[in-house]
């Protein structure tokens, strides 16, 4: 298990990371090579579109609608600018992939909500089919 610290900045956007064993204590070199990046996607007509359609039917269902640009990884950023997209659409929860609970009780693993499954698997139906409706002729 490594530990990373900072050495003394020399150059705030150049700063070398100083590696140790969490065993032993022992410094490491390491070298990081960036070889691909994906970038999140951006707000576009399509997404828009798709994310009032789901606040709609939210509202009618009671249900409330969150939309909000994250800035994450997902699959929505292959996809984006080929096909209208959104994401989190599942359940509810919080802590998305920490599997740790620290020993003051600051950090706990992620959690999801079991209540919310039937009302969003709802939200997400309703919305898909109202989709469905306006794309046929």
């Amino acid at each position: 298990m490594l530990t990373p610290r900072r050495r003394p900045l020399s150059s705030p956007s150049r700063a070398p990371a100083e590696v140790r064993s969490v065993a032993d204590r022992f410094p490491c070199d390491i070298k990081v090579e960036i070889l691909s990046e994906s970038r999140p996607w951006p707000r576009n007509p399509g997404t828009d579109k798709l994310a009032a359609l789901w606040c709609e039917t939210g509202k009618e269902l009671g249900l409330w609608v969150n939309i909000e640009q994250r800035g994450g990884l997902s699959d929505g950023n292959l996809i984006w600018d080929a096909v209208p997209t959104i994401d989190g659409l599942g359940p509810w929860g919080d802590n998305d992939h920490c599997s740790e609970r620290s020993a003051d009780g600051t950090k706990v693993p992620e959690y999801v909500d079991v209540t919310s499954f039937v009302p969003k698997a709802a939200l997400n139906v309703r919305a898909i089919c109202k989709l469905a409706a306006e794309s046929t002729p």
